[in-house]
């Protein structure tokens, strides 16, 4: 189960919504970043979303809740996944930071980041935030391109947070 700063981490960049939306990339999606869009082997298409949309579709809170908790799950299989070989001896922040990578990039963009990964193995942590900022994904979403880089090279939570370490 994700723990309460994750979730929080995540929807402050994500936002939610209870009816379809495309986001930055054009792509449909619903709740807090969850995406739903045909072209990314899912399920809605631009009429079927039309459709949806016209008819006042809505999720209910309790399913936002429950596709946000999925996504968690699924984006923190492949941060382990893809850090397997250092993942025990990464902090929860540093943790963190990957799985909220995972959750917005999916698995094979975070794969994409070669050289992020090897300084993080390297425990490198300046070069892994710079190689985390060399990126199309920092262009696309600065803020949180920034604030994900910062924790991986402090293992700090964003000022004013804290990690709920019991979840």
């Amino acid at each position: 189960m994700a723990n309460r700063f994750l979730r929080q981490f995540i929807r402050r960049h994500e936002g939610v919504r209870e009816q379809l939306y495309q986001d930055h990339l054009g792509y449909w999606t619903i709740g807090i970043g969850h995406l739903v869009d045909r072209r990314k082997g899912q399920w809605c298409d631009d009429e079927l979303a039309r459709r949806l949309t016209q008819n006042g579709f809505r999720l209910s809170p309790r399913m936002v809740q429950a596709y946000l908790d999925d996504d968690i799950e699924r984006a923190q299989s492949s941060a382990r996944r893809l850090y397997a070989p250092v993942w025990s001896q990464l902090d929860a922040v540093r943790r963190a930071a990957l799985i909220a990578m995972a959750f917005n990039l999916g698995h094979a963009g975070l794969a994409g980041f070669k050289n992020m990964r090897a300084a993080i193995v390297a425990q490198d942590w300046p070069q892994a935030q710079a190689d985390a900022l060399d990126s199309r994904w920092a262009r696309q979403v600065p803020h949180r391109a920034h604030e994900t880089a910062a924790m991986l090279a402090s293992g700090q939570p964003p000022d004013g947070w804290q990690l709920d370490r019991t979840s």
